[in-house]
């Protein structure tokens, strides 16, 4: 009997360890998770097609993503609006970045608007007659906690709101 009771107390012991493991690594990845940070947004690429007027705008954005974790972090998608000077340009997602440990990695956003979005967008410049360009990037970015590193268990929702002026004439 008693040698029993101690197989239970081990059993119960042991079980009671691997439980407190698994939750505290889940801990440990949802903090990690809500530490990830868009820390800047730049214009690294911008093609204007058609002539002599412009049918389309294709341009990559890069975004700058933080994570000064000990944890890599996977996010699993990423969401995004584009406005310059508060005209919508366009908008998407990308999905499965990784964000190794206590870096920050730039994740570059290729685009490109229609015909119509651009004259909207034209008509806006040359209304304003300003030489300041503001391209705004707002979105979400989730970032999956999972058990094990395999079982999804929940996403953290992180809000992003990006801003850069460009000078149009200098």
């Amino acid at each position: 009997m008693a040698n029993l009771a101690r197989r239970k107390t081990i059993v119960v012991l042991i079980t009671a360890f691997i439980l407190v493991g698994l939750l505290a690594h889940v801990l440990q990845l949802y903090i990690a998770a809500r530490e990830v940070e868009l820390t800047e947004m730049s214009v690294s690429s911008l093609k204007l097609e058609g002539f002599p007027l412009p049918s389309k705008l294709s341009l990559i954005l890069n975004l700058h993503i933080k994570n000064p974790t000990a944890t890599s972090i996977e996010l699993e998608d990423l969401h995004y609006i584009v406005y310059v000077n508060d005209v919508y340009l366009f908008e998407g997602y990308k999905e499965r970045i990784l964000i190794p440990a206590q870096t920050e990695s730039i994740v570059k956003i290729p685009a490109e608007t229609t015909a119509s979005d651009l004259l909207n967008l034209i008509r806006s410049l040359m209304l304003e007659g300003g030489e300041i360009v503001e391209v705004e990037v707002r979105g979400t970015v989730n970032v999956p906690v999972k058990f094990l590193g395999a079982v999804k268990l929940f996403s953290v929702t992180i809000p992003f709101d990006l801003s850069k002026n460009y000078t149009l004439f200098s």
